[in-house]
């Protein structure tokens, strides 16, 4: 039986030895083991959670008592280290865990580690009791790190119900990590991993190089929006779409009606500058904007004006109600857009200023100078053709009501003698010269030729008045269409010199546009284009201008000739000597 007992003793012995070799191997300083060689080991406390029953006796107002933790760390039975933490007063609050980090021995395995509440007062350095046994206050905690990295503990004074001391309960959290950086900020715990060695961390082990206050992935030193939302997608410069302003001129993409401001430029609320303000909207920026106030939706021109703004002649009356817009640039007009030489009072398509019967009645049709049939005078004698019955008389001769030539007679009573003579009326030199002539010629065939094949004794009797007056030389037709295509053509010129001016206009306002360099490059080349094809128009209106001019000169010359050839014929066949 006694060797049974001491063969049971010898095994309980063996297996207490064999139990007991991996610690003593881990401990003995002739077999030390790196317990952590992907880096340096440290020690990282944390306090969770605290309590106390005391708080005005606590609270030092500036003054003693001084109250805090001292934490003393031994591994394997060497001491490492003592920390204290910050002075609380009255009731600690813990917005945050508190935390701190210390350098362990790689090589070590068991940590004691000792919490006692101090006060600093040199009288009772003991403050709080933080240990459940009668006969201690402080706590202490214990575990082999190289086996298990984290270990937590709790203390707490009031379980030794012993009232005579502040008890205070406390949580606590140590864990035994690597600090790959060496900024004293745990791996488990540093945000910033590889901050380079000597740089300052926040307790996130970041520096200022490396921290990232809005967590967006861009640090704040190239963060150019430190303050994003969270979950906010940033670009390059940490900005989100509600913060970017690709422009920097202090307005936000997102309400930045001109995101291309150039540097420098004043902006407005909406991000705009003054050569990019677009007040109403139309796509144009007011300092080429020529209608500031389009209405919103209008399609406008290069110039900024809508159909309903738009006044191409510069006049002032919009061509929406303008009924002349071809003025010449700087002609005053009137309301309804026309300049003196515009207007048609009668409406009748004639110009007044070129217009011979102003008055024409609404609905007759006039011909090129603005005379209906019951108006029209061809020989401008004052008698309108449908009651003139001698429809050619010469330019500026006298006229009765009728309309033909107006002879007045002078008659002298003689015994064997007498005389008639009618006076020639005002009118052109050809028409006078022609009853000159006639006149004459009548006088001296009376006076002298039939004065000599007739007796003395015979009494004559006077030419009948009747057989004395000129017959009025009718136009041919050749002069009549002569006269018509003259007045044409120089219609036609009229209307070319508007068409000119016109053009020229158009092209200085596109040449002032151009010399701004305010709009776009697709703008610009649109506004190239469409000059080069007003100076091009131009150009052939310029040409066509000198024909018509060259082909009114034609026709005047062509008028003069017919006329003076049917003058001369006239004048001929009057002085011919008759039969009698």
């Amino acid at each position: 039986m006694q060797e049974r007992v001491t063969r049971i003793a010898i095994l309980i012995s063996a297996l207490f030895l064999l139990g007991s070799l991996p610690l003593m191997n881990s401990v003995s300083a002739e077999g030390e083991v790196d317990n952590w060689p992907n880096g340096d080991a440290w020690l990282y406390i944390e306090l969770l959670s605290w309590s106390a029953n005391e708080t005005v006796e606590w609270d030092n107002n500036n003054g003693l008592p001084d109250p805090h933790f001292e934490i003393c760390i031994e591994a394997d039975g060497v001491n490492i280290d003592c920390i204290n933490t910050p002075t609380w007063d009255d009731q600690m609050e813990l917005v945050n865990p508190w935390n701190y980090s210390i350098d362990i021995p790689d090589y070590s395995n068991i940590l004691n580690i000792t919490i006692e509440c101090r006060d600093n007062d040199a009288i009772n350095d003991d403050e709080c009791d933080m240990n459940a046994e009668l006969d201690e206050w402080k706590m202490y905690a214990q575990y082999n790190w190289s086996l298990t990295p984290t270990k937590g503990a709790i203390g707490n004074g009031d379980g030794d119900g012993n009232g005579t001391w502040k008890n205070a309960a406390s949580e606590w959290r140590f864990t035994v990590d690597s600090d790959s950086d060496d900024d004293g900020v745990m791996d488990a715990s540093d945000d910033c991993p590889n901050t380079s060695v000597g740089e300052s961390v926040d307790a996130s082990g970041c520096s200022s190089t490396q921290r990232d206050s809005d967590d967006d992935g861009v640090v704040d030193a190239s963060d150019n929006c430190p303050n994003t939302s969270v979950g906010e997608s940033v670009d390059a410069s940490g900005c989100s779409s509600s913060q970017r302003d690709s422009d920097s001129d202090g307005v936000m993409d997102a309400s930045d009606n001109c995101p291309n401001t150039s540097p420098g430029e004043n902006a407005d609320d909406y991000g705009c500058s003054y050569l990019q303000r677009d007040n109403d909207g139309d796509g144009l920026v007011d300092s080429s904007d020529h209608c500031f106030n389009t209405p919103l939706g209008e399609s406008v021109d290069h110039f900024g004006c809508s159909s309903t703004q738009r006044d191409s002649d510069d006049d002032g009356v919009v061509d929406a109600t303008d009924d002349c817009p071809n003025t010449y640039v700087g002609r005053s007009v009137d309301a309804f857009g026309c300049s003196s030489v515009q207007r048609d009072s009668d409406s009748d398509g004639v110009m007044d200023e070129i217009d011979n019967c102003p008055n024409t009645s609404p609905g007759e049709i006039v011909d090129a100078s603005g005379c209906s049939s019951s108006q029209r005078d061809s020989d401008s004698d004052g008698i309108v053709d449908s009651r003139d019955e001698c429809p050619n008389t010469a330019t500026g001769a006298s006229v009765y009501s009728t309309g033909c030539l107006r002879v007045e007679e002078d008659s002298q009573s003689g015994t064997n003698t007498g005389t008639s003579r009618a006076d020639a009326t005002e009118g052109d030199g050809v028409t006078t010269a022609v009853g000159c002539l006639f006149w004459i010629g009548v006088i001296v065939y009376f006076t002298y030729y039939r004065k000599k094949k007739t007796p003395q004794h015979r009494v004559r009797t006077p030419p009948s008045r009747q057989q004395h007056i000129p017959i009025q030389r009718q136009p041919s037709q050749q002069e009549i269409q002569a006269q018509q295509l003259a007045h044409q053509k120089q219609i036609e010129t009229q209307h070319f010199q508007q068409k000119l001016a016109q053009q020229i206009y158009q092209t200085q306002q596109l040449e002032k546009q151009l010399a701004q360099q305010t709009h776009s490059e697709t703008q610009m080349n649109t506004m190239q284009a469409e000059l080069a094809q007003l100076q091009e128009s131009k150009a052939a209106l310029e040409k066509e201008l000198e024909d018509s001019s060259k082909s009114t000169t034609v026709v005047q010359n062509i008028t003069y000739n017919i006329q003076d050839s049917a003058i001369s014929g006239d004048l001929t066949a009057n002085l011919k000597p008759k039969d009698e």
